[in-house]
């Protein structure tokens, strides 16, 4: 009896032991992630099923949105995790730069990609745009989601990664390994013709999909002995009558231009995953749930074929930590040496200390809020003792000019202007703003500003003539002096203001100290796409002798993939005196209530909200446009303090929210129970139209 259980106890060892062998030499997979826009969130899908069936991944290579979906799985985001920071993230309209700086004054927001512009170096000639897109939005995101690991070579991550990208100059193919994450996923999605080039180590970059955009044999190349899994979401052709608009077109052209390619590298694979997203927007908003969930099934209904290549791999190889590494220097790349000096002081205390990328994603912030800083990159660099931080610039060109203009028929700001800028003209930093522009009213501004790492000192001349139905037209003319100090997300300016009025008969010349504050939300890695402002102006004129203020706050938040809230608000306080024109607070001038825009109403001071919610529009969120819900208020009191107005209004419109076209089209209910109908496309520009705070 005893001689039996000892025997059927070494059985149960034996097998326990065979048992324990063969879950250790679980075999892993390699990824191999295609491009394909908007439609590779469904990379998340696969990956959250490999996931779920125990599957080790030992490298990933990725293509476009392959290597942003791809790099960030390969920074240690879980599939869980990635599928709830897309849920909060417009990722296509994030690409697009869709509804960028919805908060921004409008002096700061960008000239929409589709108007005519050209950019000159020092020396006059020709050296862009290069595209419509800058990418630098996308950049941006990804240097903060990447910001949880800090390593030199990509084959240090979690799960070691490269993109792939295309040599602008040669044509040949470029796999990234080591340097900025951010930076070579940025790379591998630059579009040709959508997006500027993005260069790296001397090379000019384009999207991967031109050479490789399933890049299977790079990943045979780096993980031979690995069995390669690559995920297929590249677009179908397309009919004629399927292609409705240049989104249509752009997407047919990529495919086109890719599909050979495909269809050799997919002869290599071991596995083809082609979850079913064939007819979805590549470049538009789609819904992360549905992505994941067709990712999800086309990976089981393969997932037999990949346990069984796993059996017999070699396990995927330990990931040890990162090494803890000291700064040992900072460098700055593409800046005057003045500006690179500044920047080295402010952060010098990172010198032996450990790597913190948030620290230097902070960092790149700050510079980014010059306005001659384009861009802001950053790399490690190894050295024996150590690494060097190298914050590598991209500045805005020499000279750059462009078409720009404002359509609306809710007031009487419709115009076609120009915009340039002027860098360096005394000395490295300075630049000059001329903007001028034309329509039912016109205006005119120069700024200078200069001494910018110290402060920047601003001076600026206005001229032009303003409408305020049905108070009349005023002929303006005013000169500022001041000095901003600027700090993360923030600045200060203080100063002097002089003004001359005309208008009604009238003429009023003033001069007063002048304070103005601005500050945006600072976005973080947990909500990339939370956007919040708050800005405060005032003048004290000498004839009036008043203080005139306004202050303006918003706040506008992803509520889904679909679904955006917002609520802004304010308060003017002016003067309603009618000797002193120009000084009343006008409820409705600036859009505070759209059914006001071309009747303001003046009172001593206003205040107003306003409450939204947009959603993108289409079955599959591919549609450039957005459905809104609003609703809002004002309230006006007059010199003695009482409240005489409380106009409200509710309304819907359809806006398109893109960087491309501005554009958003009313109907509006109010208090006076009665309807305006209205339409806006593009920036208002206030600020230029106005010369007080």
């Amino acid at each position: 009896m005893k001689k039996k259980r000892l025997a059927l106890f070494l059985a149960m060892c034996f097998c326990f032991s065979m048992s324990s062998s063969s879950m250790a030499k679980t075999g892993a997979i390699v990824l191999a992630l295609s491009g394909g826009g908007t439609k590779g969130l469904a990379h998340v899908g696969v990956l959250k099923a490999l996931k779920a069936e125990g599957i080790p991944i030992a490298g990933i290579v990725g293509t476009s949105m392959g290597a942003i979906i791809g790099g960030l799985s390969a920074a240690g985001y879980s599939p869980q995790e990635l599928e709830d920071v897309l849920e909060k993230v417009d990722i296509g309209g994030i690409i697009l730069g869709n509804g960028e700086n919805r908060n921004s004054e409008p002096k700061n927001r960008e000239i929409s990609p589709l108007m005519p512009k050209l950019e000159l170096n020092a020396h006059g000639q020709v050296i862009g745009p290069k595209g419509p897109l800058s990418g630098a939005t996308a950049l941006n995101l990804f240097q903060k989601l990447t910001s949880r690991v800090s390593v030199v070579q990509f084959n240090e991550l979690p799960i070691p990664f490269a993109a792939v990208a295309t040599d602008l100059e040669t044509g040949e193919k470029v796999v990234l390994r080591h340097g900025s994450l951010a930076s070579a996923m940025r790379a591998s999605m630059s579009i040709p013709g959508l997006f500027e080039p993005w260069p790296i180590e001397g090379r000019l970059l384009v999207d991967g999909g031109l050479v490789s955009n399933m890049p299977v044999t790079t990943a045979k190349e780096m993980f031979p002995d690995y069995p390669i899994v690559a995920v297929n979401v590249c677009s179908d052709l397309r009919k004629s009558d399927e292609m409705k608009t240049m989104v249509d077109v752009i997407d047919q052209t990529i495919t086109i231009l890719t599909s050979q390619n495909v269809d050799r590298e997919e002869s290599k694979a071991d596995v083809i995953i082609k979850p079913k997203v064939g007819n979805m927007a590549t470049l538009g908003n789609v819904e992360i749930r549905d992505m994941v969930r067709l990712g999800v099934v086309a990976a089981e209904d393969k997932m037999a074929a990949i346990k069984s290549l796993a059996v017999r791999a070699p396990s995927a190889p330990e990931h040890r930590p990162t090494i803890l590494r000291l700064v040992r220097r900072i460098s700055v790349e593409g800046v005057p040496e003045d500006f690179a000096d500044n920047i080295k002081g402010k952060f010098s205390d990172w010198i032996g200390r450990p790597v913190h990328p948030e620290d230097i994603v902070s960092a790149a912030e700050w510079i980014r809020s010059r306005e001659d800083v384009k861009t802001v990159d950053y790399q490690l660099v190894e050295k024996i003792d150590g690494v060097d931080v190298l914050l590598k610039i991209q500045r805005q060109p020499a000279y750059r000019i462009a078409l720009d203009g404002h359509a609306t028929n809710l007031s009487g700001g419709s115009w076609i202007g120009i915009r340039s800028r002027m860098m360096d003209l005394a000395y490295d930093g300075d630049y000059l703003n001329v903007d001028a522009i034309l329509g039912d009213d016109w205006a005119a501004k120069a700024d200078y500003h200069f001494a910018v790492d110290k402060g920047s000192y601003e001076m600026g001349l206005r001229a032009g003539r303003v409408s305020m139905k049905p108070r009349g037209k005023w002929d303006m003319l005013s000169l500022s002096i001041g000095r901003t100090f600027g700090t993360d997300g923030s600045s200060l300016t203080i100063g002097a203001l002089g003004s001359k009025m005309e208008g009604s008969g009238q003429t009023v010349e003033a001069w007063g100290p002048i304070v103005k504050w601005y500050s945006s939300g600072i976005k973080g890695q947990d909500a990339p796409e939370d956007e919040s402002y708050l800005s405060f102006g005032a003048w004290y004129p000498s004839e009036g002798e008043e203080m005139l203020f306004r202050i303006e706050g918003g706040v506008d938040k992803p509520l889904s993939s679909r679904w955006r809230g917002y609520l802004k608000a304010g308060l003017m306080e002016g003067n309603s005196d009618g000797r002193y024109i120009g000084q009343g607070a006008y409820l409705g001038a600036r859009e505070e209530l759209y059914s006001l825009a071309d009747r303001p109403i003046l009172g001593e001071r206003f205040a107003w909200w306003r409450l939204g919610f947009r959603r993108r529009l289409g079955e599959s969120g591919d549609s450039l446009w957005e459905g809104e819900l609003f609703g809002g208020q004002g309230y006006v009191w007059d010199n003695g303090g009482d409240l005489f107005d409380e106009p409200w209004e509710v309304g819907v419109a359809l806006t398109v929210p893109s960087r491309l076209l501005k554009a958003r089209f009313l109907a509006i209910y109010d208090d006076d129970n009665d309807w305006t109908f209205g339409f806006s496309i593009g920036d208002p520009m206030w600020t230029l139209r106005y010369p007080f705070p």
